[in-house]
């Protein structure tokens, strides 16, 4: 898991919800967190990585999901796993198939 450095935005952002994610973790030892690719997702993965490097006892993982409703979906969600462990987040691609 790569623990890169976060840049000044993405920092800022990460500060700014430390404090919401810490109150929802409330003591929580294993969290998973749904990351959609998007930037609100993308900025609450961040914040989850960086409490989970600063927290030793907290187990983080993220999880992607591939709707297949559009082609390339499998690519999309693979990118956003990168993105997820580029930020230091473990992340899992899980595909479905929607009815």
């Amino acid at each position: 898991m790569s623990t890169r450095a976060l840049g000044p935005r993405a920092l800022a952002v990460t500060r700014a919800l430390a404090p919401v994610v810490a109150e929802a973790l409330d003591g929580a030892l294993r969290v998973r967190a749904a990351c959609s690719g998007g930037p609100d997702s993308l900025a609450l993965a961040a914040a989850l990585a960086w409490h989970a490097r600063r927290e030793p006892a907290l187990m983080a993982e993220a999880l992607v999901v591939d709707h297949r409703l559009q082609p390339g979906s499998g690519r999309v969600a693979g990118r956003v796993a990168e993105q997820l462990d580029a930020l230091g987040l473990a992340a899992r691609v899980t595909a479905v198939d929607v009815d």
